[in-house]
């Protein structure tokens, strides 16, 4: 009898382990996912003269020193020539386009300057804080002056005069 339990002792142990050996793995899930790439619309030119060639506008160098220059071309719903340089402490982007939308790349509160002063032609510069920005035409080009870092607007307007 004693035999008897322990066979069947034996038998249930062997049975409980093979039982938790068994265990089927579930096959992982797989994941898909879709990788959307944005082109960057910023292409680095060498030179002003470079850039008035890509896009077709006519952008000039202020009169005076400047400094940390960079020319690009920023091509996009419409192609915007753009031009950073640098007066002392003050950072200068001037851009140009073929275009009556707002080209300005800055924004405040109620949307970008140019779309917030659309309908008005500048007489002087739009002060923002410690920006001023100014906005013309010459023909079928706008141009767009933004300067960052308290610029003084007679100094500002100076550098608008020297670029027109």
């Amino acid at each position: 009898m004693k035999k008897a339990l322990t066979i069947v002792f034996a038998a249930i142990l062997a049975l409980s382990l093979a039982a938790c050996g068994t265990k089927e793995e579930a096959e992982p899930e797989t994941v898909t996912r879709s990788m959307e790439y944005a082109v960057n619309p910023v292409r680095d030119m060498d030179s002003l003269e470079d850039v008035n060639r890509v896009v077709g506008t006519a952008i000039k160098r202020p009169a005076g020193e400047v400094s940390e220059e960079s020319f690009s071309v920023i091509d996009g719903q419409i192609m915007i020539a753009q031009y950073d340089f640098f007066r002392g402490a003050v950072a200068y982007c001037l851009r140009a386009a073929e275009s009556k939308e707002d080209i300005s790349g800055y924004y405040i509160e109620g949307g970008a300057l140019g779309e917030v002063y659309a309908n008005e032609e500048l007489k002087k510069p739009v002060s923002t804080g410690d920006s001023l920005w100014f906005r013309w035409f010459e023909g079928d080009v706008q141009y767009s002056l933004l300067a960052t870092g308290g610029v003084k607007e007679a100094d500002f307007m100076a550098i608008v005069d020297s670029v027109r």
